[in-house]
């Protein structure tokens, strides 16, 4: 049975990251990310990298929305369909995509956007091996994000493992007393709504994007007298 692992190259703060992903590190550090876990590791490069053993950080819905403000290079292999792929999103667009699926063919490489220009050489060395029975193309978006950000899922690092965490209230107040928060949470996100002397009503809305729908009703709110206090 052949591996599926994907991972998210964050350029970011590694504390922004996780907080998109609703993510903390536990203070324990292992050389091989574990079946079902979540780790990661913060590169020479810069670059802050997150593994999961699904294909999450290749779903176009999720990058979009965690690279709100930030640059995100999304990772996923699946050895038993032979599939690899890179994705980059900026500030919530595809910048670019690379993908090989071995059932069109060994030599396929689709491409989306302007990839980096080490892409094309890397191709070329792949399919210039042609050897019977090898899929050398499907190494290729592995070997672009290795020329990327300095990452090869292949060798030896120091992640630290990461469980979920409870994400804090953003508190926003209005000169007139009202009191309106609102957070990551559920299956999207979560409000509380008071007014003087009331109990806080709680609502929560699920979305496919909830990073982008929260900032969206924050922006709203600042327009109409609403500003940040402390949650």
């Amino acid at each position: 049975m052949g591996r599926s692992s994907s991972w998210a190259g964050f350029r970011t703060s590694p504390d922004e990251a996780l907080a998109k992903l609703r993510l903390k590190g536990t203070g324990e550090f292992t050389d091989v990310p574990a079946e079902g876990s979540l780790c990661a590791v913060t590169l020479e490069s810069g670059w802050f990298v997150v593994v999961s053993s699904d294909f999450r950080f290749v779903d176009r819905v999720i990058l979009a929305d965690v690279s709100l403000g930030c640059e995100v290079v999304g990772t996923g292999i699946d050895e038993t369909a032979m599939i690899s792929q890179v994705v980059a999103f900026r500030n919530g667009a595809l910048e670019w995509s690379v993908i090989h699926d071995a059932s069109v063919g060994r030599s396929h490489l689709q491409m989306e956007g302007a990839p980096p220009r080490e892409v094309h050489a890397l191709l070329e060395t792949a399919r210039a091996k042609r050897q019977p029975g090898v899929d050398h193309v499907f190494g290729v978006p592995l070997d672009l994000v290795s020329a990327v950000m300095g990452f090869d899922f292949g060798a030896e690092h120091r992640f630290e493992t990461l469980v979920p965490t409870e994400v804090p209230w953003r508190v926003f107040s209005h000169a007139d007393g009202r009191v309106w928060s609102i957070r990551l949470g559920g299956p999207g996100y979560q409000l509380r709504i008071g007014a003087p002397d009331d109990e806080p009503v709680l609502k929560e809305r699920a979305s496919a994007q909830p990073q982008r729908d929260v900032e969206k009703l924050i922006a709203e709110q600042l327009a109409d007298g609403f500003t940040a206090a402390p949650a």
